[in-house]
């Protein structure tokens, strides 16, 4: 890939032997319009995905990015994993409204409105590189 063609990126699926789904393959050719790099370096960058990988999503980069408190973190991390107000609460041995309010303070820094907002938020903020 020497950076001529139009195509932006290349995206395909690649089966598997086993019952596990198929990979997702983006092949992205590298570009240098601005002619920064060294004029013999040609390539492409391959982002191979596991749709069968899963992991906790990470409130790391929205802590930094947004300035989260260590309550705030904690319970945005509860949160990304799914959890309750309930069980944050009980986790945390704090009441419900505490949790509530917290919840709210992390909406109001990161301008999202619910739940998915949210995930979708720390999920553009933590590639999920393993």
């Amino acid at each position: 890939a020497d950076g001529q063609e139009s195509c932006a990126e290349l995206s395909f699926a690649c089966p598997r032997r086993s019952q596990a789904p198929p990979l997702l393959i983006e092949v992205c050719p590298l570009r240098d319009s601005s002619n920064e790099l060294d004029p013999g370096l040609r390539g492409s960058l391959i982002c191979i995905m596991d749709p069968s990988f899963t992991k906790d999503i990470s409130c790391e980069g929205l802590a930094i990015l947004f300035g989260f408190s260590p309550s705030e973190k904690a319970v945005c991390d509860a949160l990304l994993q799914g959890r309750s107000t309930r069980e944050v609460a009980d986790i945390r041995n704090v009441s419900p409204e505490t949790v509530r309010t917290q919840v709210k303070a992390v909406y109001t820094k990161t301008g999202v409105a619910n739940r998915v907002e949210l995930i979708r938020l720390a999920i553009g903020a933590n590639p999920p590189i393993k």
